[in-house]
């Protein structure tokens, strides 16, 4: 294989508990990520000799709270993998990628997933159909920009809305779309001012509505 080209997903969060600080200085979280199909970037990959030339096409903004960076990064690895005949399977890319970055995980399988710990132990979920969802695409100048925002958060006004998560949990489970869309919340969203029906894509500054 000479060339190759990726679809590189961007994704949201349908819930995001920041639950406690861990002693490593990371959040533990819980959170249920869901892959955005209709928007993401184009990664191309060319066998140039012993090398490969790659290029991104950027549509998913930068520090958007989209995950844009970490989806390129597993699309690259799984790019290379292919390229290069390279056969590591599903399950070593899963284990690396949880070293390099905490959304990774996610990323390797894609779809819907629970993610818990730092957000990389990942637990795939049933599809979720018809849920129509809207991106309001905003970009942060903030370099590092996940880790300020943590640094931000009052930790006091943070997990208090794990009941909410097993309800999302459970709509999803029974396939039940107003359940999931009752239940959808964001820790972080105490940092922004919310205009009403808009939810945080992440750590922000991102936004998204349903329907």
């Amino acid at each position: 294989m000479k060339s190759l080209k990726i679809k590189s997903f961007a994704k949201i969060n349908l819930a995001l508990d920041v639950l406690k600080k861990d002693k490593s200085g990371f959040h533990e979280i819980q959170t249920v990520y869901y892959e955005i199909k209709n928007l993401y970037d184009i990664i191309e990959l060319k066998k140039d000799g012993n090398s490969v030339k790659i290029k991104v096409e950027k549509n998913i903004p930068i520090s958007s709270g989209l995950g844009g960076s970490s989806s390129n990064a597993v699309a690259i690895t799984k790019g290379l993998n292919k390229i290069w005949n390279l056969k590591v399977s599903k399950e070593k890319i899963l284990k690396s990628s949880a070293k390099e970055g905490k959304d990774m995980p996610f990323f390797v399988n894609g779809g819907v997933a629970l993610g818990t710990h730092f957000g990389e132990k990942i637990k795939q979920l049933k599809p979720i159909k018809g849920l129509k969802i809207t991106i309001n695409k905003k970009s942060s100048k903030l370099k590092n920009k996940t880790e300020k925002m943590y640094k931000k958060l009052n930790l006091k006004l943070c997990g208090k809305n794990s009941d909410k998560t097993k309800k999302l949990l459970l709509g999803i489970k029974t396939g039940n779309k107003k359940m999931i869309i009752e239940n959808i919340h964001n820790d972080f969203e105490q940092l922004y001012k919310m205009k009403k029906g808009e939810h945080l894509t992440g750590s922000g500054p991102s936004t998204f509505k349903i329907g």
